[in-house]
């Protein structure tokens, strides 16, 4: 298009507003694009129970062996595809390798590198599939992006668990998927207490409950290792203050080390709550530790207790559970339990 400049000031403008919406439509373009490759970058559930197509592949290894993916059952399926750049140094595929190599679990990765990737890690080279050809075939019936590097893990039952980007830590949320997968076995009360299910014959809490009297019929106790008012924690916290506020429940955080009293003090502040915060430390703090360990930093970064008063645990919350907002309005319930409502 061209534009000749000249005529009336009224015929300026009108170039000039005219050029003005232009601009204005291509940024407002360029945002969404980005909006869009953002939700295709992130972590997402998958919901297809079945991809037949995927397991009725026959493909060969990079040395010319067949691999039948209809012969993998009763095991899970871990599939990753490398790009160039994370063919030297792939910690996410390395963890995995070492934490799950021992499990009913297939290891394919997909690389145009072969030869790469097994210099770089010779210890995979008979204990992982690696596939060199069809990449974009498989990437299609995955509508996974040829620009990433991206995972996916299958359960027993050949179902979608999850599809993430392997430029995301492997401690972030993909570890915790693989326990549920692998092990079957989620976090619960018991491995935070120690055994048992009463938070007041738990050593980790003795002490910390020890100077208070309960005299509410619920007990509310929020551990963080982290704070964000706009998040998960934040909308929790707010549910936790108004149970304390109606008398439905005593309430008490627990912050994981890090912090100091002053921090304390200006959470309090800012938070406006006057129940009591503390500071993890001793068993408490090693059984917190553990626990990170055990089951992911991001999975248990967040966990409410709720106890009766006399301290048997009647419900509680962690982040890997992804269920805060079913957790939230069982907490609102007890508002109208204990009102009678």
């Amino acid at each position: 298009m061209f534009i000749r400049y000249g005529g009336s000031e009224l015929n300026k403008k009108a170039i000039l507003l005219v050029l003005y919406i232009l601009i204005f439509s291509f940024v407002i373009t360029g945002i969404y694009s980005c909006k869009g490759n953002k939700d295709e970058d992130s972590t997402v559930q998958l919901t297809t129970k079945y991809n037949p197509n995927l397991y009725n592949l026959e493909l060969s290894d990079w040395k010319g062996r067949l691999v039948r993916f209809d012969d993998i059952k009763d095991k899970a399926l871990y599939i990753q595809f490398l790009d160039n750049k994370s063919i030297y140094d792939n910690e996410f595929l390395m963890n995995v390798f070492i934490d799950w190599g021992d499990y009913k679990l297939v290891i394919i990765v997909f690389t145009t590198k072969p030869d790469q990737l097994v210099a770089s890690h010779p210890e995979i080279e008979d204990k992982v599939i690696i596939i060199n050809n069809n990449l974009d075939k498989v990437r299609h019936i995955l509508d996974s992006n040829k620009n990433n590097s991206f995972c996916y893990l299958f359960g027993l039952n050949r179902e979608y668990i999850i599809r993430a980007e392997t430029i995301r830590l492997y401690e972030s949320g993909m570890k915790y998927e693989f326990i549920k997968t692998l092990r079957g076995n989620i976090f619960q009360p018991k491995d935070l207490l120690g055994g048992g299910n009463n938070i007041f014959k738990s050593k980790v809490f003795n002490k910390i409950l020890l100077p208070y009297t309960i005299q509410n019929k619920y007990v509310v106790i929020n551990l963080m290792s982290k704070y964000c008012e706009g998040c998960v924690e934040g909308r929790i916290l707010s549910v936790i203050k108004q149970l304390y506020k109606e008398k439905a429940a005593e309430a008490m955080v627990i912050f994981y080390n890090g912090i100091n009293e002053n921090d304390i003090i200006n959470f309090k502040s800012q938070i406006d709550i006057d129940f009591p915060v503390h500071i993890a430390s001793g068993d408490l703090l090693k059984k917190w530790d553990s626990i990170f360990h055990e089951y992911s930093v991001d999975a248990v970064s967040s966990i409410v207790l709720v106890a009766e008063g006399n301290g048997e645990i009647c419900d509680y919350y962690f982040n890997g559970c992804e269920c805060e907002d079913a957790f939230i309005n069982r907490l609102r319930e007890l508002i109208k339990k204990v009102e009678g409502k």
